[in-house]
């Protein structure tokens, strides 16, 4: 049909492959397209010296299924029980805030216009940072 069924986004680094996105046409879902994603990626991985794939935050059975040791790691954040402005701050901020931030950033990464800007002043930030 000239479209792609599936896709992977990922990065490598020190012989290691961090998976980061994944994404597949649900129409191709009895297909397995998923499953036939990573069996590629493995045989181009074990032709090109990749050692170790990481399949990042998120915990679903799926990936305990392609871990040797069905190892999770986990992620906490821990805020003060103080009622000092700082802390009821930053409380509200990682309680209330932040989710609405990500959710408001996420709608504005939608738009292409928006998602170059914030690229390029990434870049610039990068290119600054790196001339000091």
């Amino acid at each position: 049909s000239g479209h792609p069924v599936a896709y992977r986004l990922g990065f490598l680094k020190d012989g290691t492959y961090y998976d980061w996105h994944t994404s597949f046409d649900p129409e191709y879902q009895k297909y397995h397209v998923g499953q036939m994603s990573v069996a590629y990626m493995i045989r181009n991985f074990m032709q090109h010296g990749v050692s170790q794939i990481n399949f990042m935050a998120g915990e679903y059975q799926w990936k305990l299924d392609w871990s040797p040791d069905k190892a999770i790691s986990s992620h906490y954040m821990y805020t003060s029980p103080s009622t000092n402005i700082m802390a009821t701050i930053l409380n509200w901020y990682y309680h209330h805030l932040r989710e609405r931030l990500r959710g408001c950033y996420h709608r504005m990464m939608d738009n292409r216009v928006l998602r170059m800007v914030s690229r390029n002043l990434i870049l610039l930030r990068q290119k600054m940072n790196g001339r000091r």
